[in-house]
């Protein structure tokens, strides 16, 4: 039985972000409006707009354009999968992860991800995550990312789908 399908995780922290960036966007404008000279304000305005753009950038563009890669990877059937039992599993000591990693393997495949990733199988067991013990017999569908600048080995294994298999 199929648990978790792709999707794009519109969490807490996104709507943290949201948060802190208007008000960042109210500062500026307030800082702005309020200087006396025009080349502080010009600083002030060239620094706005550079921080924005980087903040949106990193928080938004980039992870949904490699969401919009997996997506488009999963239409493709160029998705890999393992099946087997869940291995040396590690959970966060703290409830909400706290930036510690949830981590497994099966068949000596490792999987690591955090709580608030954007994209793919990101829920954690003290938070009802779906994997949640040594032993589950799972087959997970993933898709691995690789660093620009080192290909030889996956820098992410995204996990696509996840399927409870009978223990008979």
């Amino acid at each position: 039985m199929q648990v978790y399908k792709f999707s794009y995780n519109y969490n807490i922290s996104f709507f943290l972000s949201l948060f802190f960036i208007m008000i960042f966007i109210i500062m500026g404008m307030a800082f702005f409006f309020s200087a006396d000279k025009k080349i502080l304000k010009l600083l002030i305005m060239i620094i706005f707009v550079g921080m924005f753009s980087f903040v949106v950038y990193s928080l938004y563009i980039h992870p949904f354009s490699n969401y919009r890669k997996i997506k488009k990877a999963i239409e493709n059937n160029e998705i890999l999968y393992v099946s087997g039992e869940v291995t040396e599993f590690k959970t966060p000591s703290l409830k909400w992860g706290n930036h510690e990693s949830e981590s497994f393997k099966i068949n000596d495949i490792e999987f690591e991800y955090l709580e608030n990733e954007s994209y793919g199988y990101a829920r954690i067991a003290k938070n009802k995550g779906i994997i949640n013990k040594n032993g589950q017999k799972l087959k997970i569908g993933y898709y691995e990312e690789y660093e620009y600048y080192d290909k030889s080995k996956p820098s992410r294994r995204v996990i696509v789908s996840i399927e409870i298999l009978n223990s008979d």
